[in-house]
């Protein structure tokens, strides 16, 4: 084999490797993928009185259910779909929590996304925000990563 020919040969294999890496690679989510649109009566009521918002309706919110830190019990991203919560800058997202019996609000968010990674930080699975600002756990909220 001459040197044009191996050189050929490697080129291919790195190019192949390079393929199956981003197949492979974990993609991460978007809202759509996650977001359901209507919340059950039950989750209704959990977020508006864990809000404080007597009057929002099921229908101006999508949730998803996760589990944020693999403890078997379900927390929930949500997204306030009404325009009294959405403006230029996105939508309020809020990140339920159940503590003990109660559900708590750890955090509030104004973006135009806010989906899952495949990082945890603190035993808490990240969350991404749009302009690639990440989120990680600190023991008791989420806030931003800093570098």
């Amino acid at each position: 084999m001459n040197k044009k020919t191996i050189f050929a040969a490697l080129v291919i294999a790195i190019f192949a490797i390079g393929i199956f890496l981003f197949l492979k690679s974990p993609s991460i989510p978007t809202e759509d993928e996650i977001y359901i649109s209507t919340p059950s009566t039950t989750e209704e009521l959990i977020f508006r009185n864990s809000l404080g918002l007597e009057k929002l309706k099921r229908e101006d919110m999508a949730y998803a259910k996760i589990d944020l830190n693999n403890d078997g019990q379900t927390e929930y991203l949500t997204k306030l779909t009404n325009q009294s919560y959405c403006g230029k800058l996105g939508c309020v997202h809020a990140i339920f929590i159940k503590e003990k019996s109660r559900w708590r609000v750890t955090n509030a968010v104004i973006t135009h996304s806010l989906v899952p990674l495949n990082s945890y930080t603190n035993k808490y699975q990240d969350l991404l925000a749009e302009n690639n600002i990440k989120w990680v756990w600190n023991g008791h909220n989420y806030a931003p990563a800093t570098k």
